[in-house]
C-alpha cells in the first residue's frame, strides 16, 4: 500500500511539474483552440483551462470577466511556485524513503519507527488535495 502511495504521489506531482513547465513556457502545445461559434469557449493545456472567453458571431474572443481575486490567486500560485512546492514534497517523500530503509536495517530502533510513522502521515497529507483522483485510495486518507 506504501508504495501504491509513493507512486500515485509521485505522478500527481509529475503531472503538476508538466502543467507548470507548459504554462511557463510560451511554446508549449495547447490541446484546446479558441473557437468561434457564439459559445464560451476554453483555452486548455494537459486539460486545465487556462483562459475563458465568449466568441463572437464575427470571429473575435471576448475574455469572460475573473471572479474577484482570482488574478491575485494566479499569482500567488504561478509557475515557479508551484516547481518549488513539487520540489519540496518530492524531498519530503525522499525523506519517507530514506527513514523506511532505515527502519528496515535497524526494526530494533524506536527512532526510525517514530519517523517512519511521521512522514508515512505527512506523505498522506500530500496526496490529500488530490483526493478527487480516480486513482486515490480511500485507505490512504489521514
Amino acid at each position: 500500500m506504501t508504495a501504491d502511495l509513493v507512486a500515485f504521489l509521485r505522478a500527481r506531482l509529475a503531472e503538476d511539474e508538466q502543467v507548470a513547465r507548459a504554462v511557463d513556457d510560451n511554446s508549449a502545445p495547447w490541446d484546446g483552440q479558441w473557437a468561434a461559434d457564439g459559445r464560451d469557449v476554453l483555452r486548455t493545456i494537459n486539460g486545465h483551462v487556462l483562459a475563458r472567453a465568449t466568441a463572437t458571431t464575427d470571429g473575435r474572443n471576448l475574455p469572460i470577466p475573473l471572479k474577484p481575486g482570482l488574478t491575485e490567486h494566479w499569482a500567488r500560485h504561478d509557475p515557479a511556485r508551484v516547481l518549488a512546492e513539487v520540489d519540496a514534497k518530492r524531498r519530503i517523500i525522499a525523506q519517507y524513503e530514506r527513514a523506511r530503509e532505515g527502519r528496515r536495517t535497524h526494526p530494533d530502533d524506536l527512532a526510525s519507527a517514530g519517523a517512519v510513522l511521521a512522514l508515512y502521515g505527512a506523505v498522506k497529507l500530500l496526496a490529500l488535495p488530490y483526493a478527487e483522483h480516480p486513482d486515490y485510495r480511500e485507505e490512504w486518507r489521514p
